[in-house]
């Protein structure tokens, strides 16, 4: 009778500690899922509607959970070679970012900026999507020789479009 009353508490051990382990797993995969050390995700607002070559303004605001001060990783779907780094925000403080949408590498609507934060211990948000709508988007060079040499210098078309905008 004794042994049998070791193995039931035996048994009931061995069900009671994978009881554990299982609840202790389920409880890490929750902690893991939820980063409360990373910034929110930005938010991006401005106006939808954009014309060519006429700046536009977009606020980009983040908060931190612990408030530690954050920067912005910045990118605009019609200059994919270009990756904006600003400088550091305090959490909740609204970066003012001003951008001029040109069809040099984008024919098509809707052109995106993309936004995630950053903040001072490399805790990396989601990235935030905006979309903007720039009328009669498909105009552009027809001249292919022009359109392959301003693809391969796009620091001339830059200045190419800033000095044809000085009229």
């Amino acid at each position: 009778m004794r042994k049998k009353i070791l193995v039931i508490i035996f048994v009931n051990l061995l069900l009671l500690v994978s009881l554990i382990s299982i609840v202790s797993a389920k409880s890490i995969q929750k902690i893991d899922i939820i980063n409360y050390e990373a910034p929110e995700t930005p938010i991006i607002t401005g106006d939808c509607k954009a014309e060519f070559n006429v700046p536009c303004q977009y606020d980009i605001t983040s908060t931190d959970h612990q408030r530690d001060k954050i920067y912005y990783v910045i990118k605009c779907s019609d200059d994919p070679s270009i990756i904006i780094e600003t400088k550091y925000y305090d959490s909740g403080e609204t970066l003012e970012f001003i951008h001029c949408w040109c069809t040099f590498y984008q024919r098509g609507n809707p052109y995106v900026i993309r936004a995630k934060a950053i903040d001072d211990n490399g805790f990396e948000s989601e990235w935030a999507r905006f979309e903007v709508e720039c009328p009669c988007s498909g105009s552009r060079s027809t001249n292919p020789i022009v359109e392959s040499f301003f693809y391969h210098h796009p620091l001339l078309y830059k200045i190419f479009i800033m000095v044809k905008n000085l009229k």
